[in-house]
């Protein structure tokens, strides 16, 4: 796991250079350098899945060397934070093997990116707290200025009232954000390697090998009801951990509904829909999932369909 030969340390090295180039996009290439951010965590968990966990490193600490020297030490270290250290953890464990040839289950690599979401949405929601009053007085400006040059886009009642919701919603906002940016990007670098012959892993549906334990409903409950009816700083803890932990059953309702598409005829109409009401509706469609990851949950919905045979 930690041994490399000079093949997989140059691939290494070039993934984290990837990352870096990723991470520095959004500066050098606008909107299109924004997308491409999302994926900086890809060649990342390439350089852990296909490689193990000595390879990740390397690329992790090529990543943050590289982003050092075009940005700074603080950039780097929060690559190491939000990117680097999450995904080549996340790859560690994706290649852990018993005694008895069994892999470290999906549901918890799942769960642990839950986690690992929440984690980064308390800190860095927490450090927005910090500087409460002024990001509130810079949105207030922000929104004044943009209601005088476009009226049209004027917010209905006090914008210090409107500031305040945005700062509220920053934390459950990000968590879910990186808990889809993670998921996006685990299963992107697991086709790449799996297509290029690197990965041991065997292969797994995901629509059936993804969930979380019941007790993550409670969780979510106590921390939405907590977040909806305080204004003290513990709401800042408790709407990023209602986020991650919300959109993580919206992301098992997905997979739910995914499961369920393979056993029909009308499967790809089933998904078509699925996904334009993602589109269109954003939050009303995530809270349905989530809704349905919750009864998956609780009652196994998705042991009514047949798993078909793994495929990429």
């Amino acid at each position: 796991m930690f041994n490399l030969d000079q093949r997989s340390a140059l691939i290494a090295v070039l993934c984290g250079l990837a990352t870096a180039a990723l991470t520095m996009a959004p500066l050098v290439a606008g909107f299109f350098g924004m997308v491409l951010g999302i994926f900086a965590a890809t060649p990342l968990f390439v350089a852990a899945l296909g490689f193990g966990t000595g390879a990740g490193l390397v690329a992790g600490f090529t990543s943050a060397i590289a982003t050092t020297f075009f940005l700074g030490p603080l950039a780097a270290f929060s690559l190491v934070i939000v990117t680097a250290g999450p995904a080549i953890w996340i790859g560690h464990l994706a290649g852990l093997v018993n005694e008895e040839g069994e892999w470290f289950p999906a549901s918890g690599i799942f769960l642990r990116m839950v986690g690992i979401s929440t984690a980064i949405g308390v800190v860095m929601g927490s450090l927005l707290m910090l500087n409460t009053d002024d990001l509130r007085e810079g949105l207030t400006e922000l929104m004044a200025v943009i209601q005088t040059q476009n009226p049209e886009l004027a917010v209905a009642g006090n914008t210090e009232d409107f500031a305040d919701r945005v700062l509220r919603l920053f934390p459950p906002v990000l968590t879910a954000g990186l808990l889809i940016t993670f998921t996006i990007n685990l299963l992107i670098a697991e086709r790449f390697s799996r297509a290029r012959g690197w990965i041991l892993r065997p292969k797994e549906v995901k629509a059936f090998a993804v969930g979380l334990p019941v007790w993550a409903i409670a969780v979510m409950a106590i921390a939405t009801i907590i977040g909806a009816t305080t204004d003290s700083t513990i709401a800042t803890t408790t709407n990023a951990i209602a986020g991650a932990f919300g959109m993580g059953f919206a992301l098992v309702g997905l997979a739910t509904v995914h499961a369920f598409a393979r056993n029909f005829i009308g499967g790809v109409g089933l998904l078509t829909v699925t996904y334009g009401l993602i589109i269109l509706f954003n939050f009303f469609a995530f809270l349905l999932l989530a809704l349905i990851g919750v009864a998956e949950t609780l009652l196994g919905l998705r042991s009514r369909a047949t798993p078909p045979t793994p495929s990429i």
